[in-house]
């Protein structure tokens, strides 16, 4: 669906994206696929075509979706860069006002951090 609505968007698709898409619908719908690739003037089949491989630099994601916990309750969630320390986090966190609600003072016990993933405040 991501890739459908990005699509949407755009005015024209490259003929390698959709080169790339098909091969990864092949074996899912084998039939069409392989009619779509021969449309795109290819002589042999799609199920003979390299897989195609992935470019490790597009995997790294630029920021994070922090779950902000409070007792164990999922009460708010926070957007940072990725890779960011437990203190920053924590500083980013006591900031928003939907834990500043939560947490009366910013008294807290303990902060437990699980990297780019989530952060529980025991209060």
């Amino acid at each position: 669906m991501i890739l459908s609505n990005d699509w949407e968007k755009r005015d024209e698709i490259s003929q390698v994206e959709f080169k790339i898409f098909l091969q990864l619908l092949a074996p899912l719908a084998p039939h069409i696929a392989e009619e779509l690739w021969h449309g795109l003037s290819e002589v042999k089949s799609i199920h003979l075509a390299t897989w195609p491989v992935a470019d490790p630099k597009k995997l790294v994601l630029a920021e994070a979706k922090i779950v902000i916990q409070i007792n164990g309750k999922v009460r708010a969630t926070i957007l940072v860069p990725a890779g960011q320390t437990e203190e920053s986090v924590v500083k980013l966190a006591l900031v928003d006002p939907i834990v500043n609600k939560w947490l009366v003072g910013d008294k807290y016990k303990k902060a437990i951090y699980i990297k780019d993933k989530l952060l529980n405040f025991v209060v």
